[in-house]
């Protein structure tokens, strides 16, 4: 498709230059991520709430700094489904990244504002259950550190090709609203986001549909910034 296999996708032909691909991405040994607050200058992570949703190919959110400096995302993490028949790990998948200036809410049928910023043929994360409390969750790739200035949003939207892709956390009872806060620490806050359609195939649905307009899902996952 023209987003993954080309060596220069339409958004950053543009510019001139290509998106290294990431061949080969497992998920590396370590604890279990936890909510940790960053240090000056250090690294902080910001652990989102467990998952309570489905899952699907991919979701749209909103990473917002509410602190006072630049900051820039180094990794964003995140899970795949066990739903049967399912391996222990998620199969091998692709995964793709793009990333809009403000907030994605409104911007989801839009291809003019999105840049790929990410892309990786054989990925896996790890599988993350309904309401599991200490999840390992695996990183997406990113070309490079997503800088944010303060005040300021980025829209996210991660795509896959695997209907067990990423996990999602559901506003029980309700539902989110595009944009709406799911999860924050003292630095960055999270936005909720429309789910991209992949009926079509894997690229033939992206920035053209979404699954609905109405009803948001949180990202579930790990945030880690400096």
């Amino acid at each position: 498709g023209e987003w993954l296999l080309e060596e220069e996708d339409p958004l950053t032909a543009a510019q001139g230059k290509s998106l290294p691909v990431v061949e080969d991405l497992r998920l590396s040994s370590g604890p279990p991520d936890q909510p940790e607050r960053a240090s000056e200058g250090g690294l902080g992570r910001m652990v989102t709430k467990a998952r309570t949703g489905n899952c699907w190919h991919g979701i749209f959110f909103d990473i917002e700094n509410i602190g006072d400096r630049p900051l820039s995302v180094k990794a964003i993490k995140t899970g795949s489904s066990p739903e049967p028949p399912a391996p222990v790990r998620e199969d091998r998948m692709a995964c793709m990244v793009f990333l809009c200036e403000g907030s994605a809410a409104g911007k989801e049928m839009d291809v003019s504002h999105w840049k790929q910023v990410g892309v990786g043929r054989q990925i896996q994360l790890p599988t993350v259950s309904y309401g599991e409390p200490d999840a390992y969750y695996g990183a997406v790739p990113l070309s490079s550190p997503i800088r944010i200035e303060a005040g300021g949003t980025k829209g996210v939207c991660v795509f896959t090709d695997s209907w067990r892709g990423v996990v999602l956390r559901a506003k029980l009872g309700s539902r989110f609203e595009a944009g709406e806060t799911t999860d924050e620490d003292e630095h960055i806050r999270l936005g909720a986001g429309l789910l991209p359609v992949n009926d079509g195939g894997f690229e033939d649905g992206m920035f053209k549909e979404v699954y609905s307009e109405q009803c948001g899902d949180a990202f579930v996952g790990a945030i880690e910034y400096e």
